[in-house]
């Protein structure tokens, strides 16, 4: 089967990491857009493309697939200045909170390639472990799509836009709110001459564990166990860091209530 020519605008991390996955396994990139001529130029170097441009105007219009690999706000914007005129031609983007209807005036076929991961563009991810979420306006954009994610995942799945912005929801607090847990933790131990080192033990132990179970099942600590003394005693601990005393009192205050029912 043929692979589809692809267009794709964004040189951010997302955009980066895709476009590597992409023409590894044999996809042909036309062109690379960016609001930043030099970011876009950059990237088409990367993935032995070598045609970018920064003006929607300039865009390559007979390619077959066209993938916003956008920031949200960027998406909403330069979407509104896309219209694609033939019959075949595919655009989608890869955002986990916008709905796919954003782009139902961009091209008769739309859709969402929604890879869940975090990425960052010096860090090597392995892709065929990355699940990568799907949305179409037809069958015909289905296939095409899931054909697409297929050759880069081994895990591929059909969701719908509202269970796509819980699931990036979910994605948040698993993973940009626990690497926030983990600043906080730096900062504190900094505070007092203690390495962050010493608690990576503790953190991989957290991880590997909640893989092989529920996370209510894995939960430990004080206010898990109703350790009320623990817990007036940390909190003192925190009061010079008001906001730190607030999120642990939070946190704890729900961790209780869920395990004391």
């Amino acid at each position: 089967m043929k692979k589809p020519e692809i267009v794709l605008l964004g040189s951010g991390h997302v955009a980066t990491h895709l476009g590597h996955a992409l023409m590894e396994n044999g996809n042909k990139i036309c062109q690379v857009f960016s609001r930043n001529i030099l970011h876009a130029q950059a990237l088409s170097n990367q993935i032995m493309c070598h045609k970018y441009t920064d003006k929607i105007q300039d865009l390559y219009d007979d390619a077959d697939v066209y993938i916003l690999a956008l920031s949200d706000d960027a998406l909403l914007d330069v979407s509104k200045k896309i219209s694609l005129k033939k019959s075949n031609q595919i655009i989608v983007h890869t955002s986990g909170s916008i709905p796919m209807t954003v782009l139902e005036n961009s091209a008769a076929n739309y859709g969402v390639f929604y890879p869940l991961q975090t990425f960052t563009k010096n860090r090597k991810v392995d892709f065929d472990q990355i699940p990568i979420c799907i949305e179409s306006s037809n069958e015909w954009v289905l296939q095409t799509l899931l054909d697409m994610a297929s050759e880069l995942s081994s895990k591929v799945y059909q969701i719908q836009s509202e269970q796509r912005l819980a699931l990036h929801i979910s994605a948040i607090f698993a993973n940009n709110f626990s690497n926030y847990m983990y600043q906080i933790a730096e900062k504190i131990l900094h505070a007092h001459d203690i390495p962050f080192e010493i608690l990576k033990p503790l953190i991989r132990e957290t991880a590997e564990k909640v893989m092989e179970g529920s996370p209510a099942e894995m939960q430990t600590g004080p206010a898990k166990r109703g350790d009320v003394l623990t817990i007036e005693k940390h909190t003192a601990f925190l009061s010079s860091s008001p906001t730190y005393k607030e999120i642990y009192q939070l946190i704890s205050t729900n961790i209780h209530n869920q395990y004391s029912k």
